[in-house]
């Protein structure tokens, strides 16, 4: 039986992706910042009903300690580790002159800095057993960043570049590393995203713009749950292309997910930089 560990399980994209790999026969290791949330004792729940080998394990990608005592765990055990989805998370979204340097500290501390610590603390185990795959969660902004997500963006684009190179050290040990890139998607990330606070904005020197390109997101905000919007941003998709790469014998580098995704990646390689500067201002202006 293979295993895969599971970071960031607790909602969203962790969450389905903890369920598909144990209904395709996988040992799951879903971990979450807190194991005892009301979505990890449903999922237990779902995994008893449907016999289901799912254990749930304490990580928080920011606490070293966590992530030793899950690696004492897999020594202890002797437990092979065939997968790890770095997926745990989360966004802060807005005007980069607004946030303190301890936000974006806490931002990249989460999103790069939580891989980093968890291919420090798992890679000697793949490299023990003789391979494994990492999967990395990154995100579509790498290929290009809007207003509002450039700090976001940032912390995935450090994942970007820190997965490149580190998937060419560790071929040599049988070992692949690969990223899934999302577009946007109906996930419970909109509500964890910190930083877009209206009130908060009107009152620096942002305010007017904010509040004129916050409207037109509004007049072209469309019902994304519904009819072919719904289908289109339906988080299974994700969900399936990691399960994908993660049994594809020598993935690509980057997977693309969504519409929006594949758009963007063309679009910065086709579009000279002045003409996506002039886009972008003729959206805000």
């Amino acid at each position: 039986m293979k295993t895969v560990l599971i970071t960031g399980t607790s909602s969203g994209f962790g969450y389905l992706t903890a369920f598909k790999f144990a209904k395709a026969g996988y040992k799951v290791f879903a971990t979450a910042r807190d194991v005892t949330s009301k979505s990890m004792i449903q999922m237990k729940e779902i995994a008893l009903k449907e016999k289901l080998d799912i254990e749930q394990l304490e990580i928080d990608v920011t606490n070293q300690e966590t992530i030793d005592n899950v690696t004492h765990i897999f020594k202890k055990r002797r437990e092979r580790i065939d997968v790890l989805v770095n997926n745990a998370g989360y966004g802060i979204l807005g005007p980069i002159e607004t946030f303190s340097v301890e936000d974006i500290e806490r931002q990249m501390n989460t999103n790069f800095l939580g891989v980093v610590r968890m291919v420090k603390s798992f890679l000697p185990l793949m490299r023990e057993q003789g391979g494994g795959m990492i999967i990395n969660i990154s995100s579509a902004s790498v290929n290009g960043s809007i207003p509002f997500y450039g700090v976001y963006a940032a912390s995935k684009a450090a994942v970007d570049r820190y997965s490149q190179a580190l998937r060419s050290e560790v071929r040599q040990f049988g070992i692949k590393v690969a990223m899934v890139e999302p577009g946007g998607f109906n996930t419970h990330f909109g509500k964890n995203v910190e930083g877009l606070d209206e009130e908060k904005i009107k009152e620096t020197v942002y305010g007017k713009w904010f509040k004129k390109l916050t409207a037109k997101r509004k007049a072209l905000k469309i019902d994304t749950k519904k009819g072919i919007m719904g289908w289109l941003r339906d988080p299974k998709w994700v969900v399936n292309k990691v399960y994908r790469v993660a049994n594809t014998k020598n993935p690509p580098l980057r997977n693309l997910v969504g519409w929006d995704a594949y758009a963007l990646s063309l679009g910065k390689r086709v579009i000279p930089d002045f003409i996506w500067d002039w886009i972008v201002r003729a959206y805000v202006k």
